[in-house]
């Protein structure tokens, strides 16, 4: 269950505390426990390219689902958001998912949300999960529950030629927009030039992944996020 209760989500002592806990509803047994909602700056921020950074103190439990990641939104060549109304904008067939960091699949990953899409073949896509396609230089940060209780430093470099992940000033991860074709083959990465908008949150993973919610609190702390663009 998505929440806004302060026991989920508040800001205390310079900090955004995203905690996901065990909780019992009386009036459903179907849930067992509550997450906060995303923050996300939609409606407030786009920006197009330059450098964000987060310094968090990440959950690596069992059932927990953090996750740093960006959305796009130019479905007809406007953004959702009034700030961008004409530039470097192109019009897209399907919104971008950047996964920055998910804890989840262990590396970062990128989604097409397709509004409609026919393939080579015919057929209608709606969604294509590209994967990283690339092995990360380390999985140090995802693959050692001890990190849970220690704040990291995630970085992400975004230019027109490709995007960076850094995990405490290391490069983690790289990947270069041309090489969309090997992907899905549609040749198109349209969406993921254009402006989008930040996302965090600290869900709890479906009921069809095995979870262990007795580990729960699963607790994500947000020290600050910065971003750095050129003028």
């Amino acid at each position: 269950k998505l929440s806004r209760d302060p026991k989920a989500l508040k800001v205390q002592d310079g900090l955004l505390k995203l905690s996901a806990q065990r909780f019992f509803d009386p009036d459903n047994n179907q849930i067992q426990a509550i997450a906060p909602y995303t923050i996300d700056s939609k409606g407030d921020m786009n920006f197009q390219y330059g450098y964000l950074e987060m310094r968090a103190r990440i959950p690596l439990k069992d059932g927990a689902w953090p996750a740093l990641w960006m959305s796009g939104a130019c479905k007809t060549g406007a953004v959702v958001s009034d700030m961008f109304t004409n530039g470097d904008i192109t019009a897209s067939n399907f919104s971008a998912e950047v996964d920055i960091i998910e804890y989840v699949s262990f590396q970062p990953n990128l989604h097409k949300w397709f509004y409609e899409e026919v393939t080579a073949e015919g057929v209608v896509n709606k969604h294509s999960s590209l994967g990283a396609v690339e092995t990360p230089v380390k999985h140090y940060l995802y693959l050692d529950p001890a990190n849970s209780y220690n704040y990291q430093i995630i970085g992400y470099e975004w230019t027109p030629e490709k995007m960076t992940i850094y995990v405490n000033g290391e490069v983690f991860y790289t990947y270069n927009w041309t090489k969309s074709t090997q992907l899905d083959g549609l040749n198109d990465m349209s969406d993921f030039l254009n402006p989008m908008f930040v996302r965090i949150n600290n869900h709890l993973l479906p009921k069809n992944i095995p979870s262990d919610y007795s580990t729960l609190p699963a607790e994500f702390y947000v020290d600050y996020v910065r971003l750095y663009q050129k003028e």
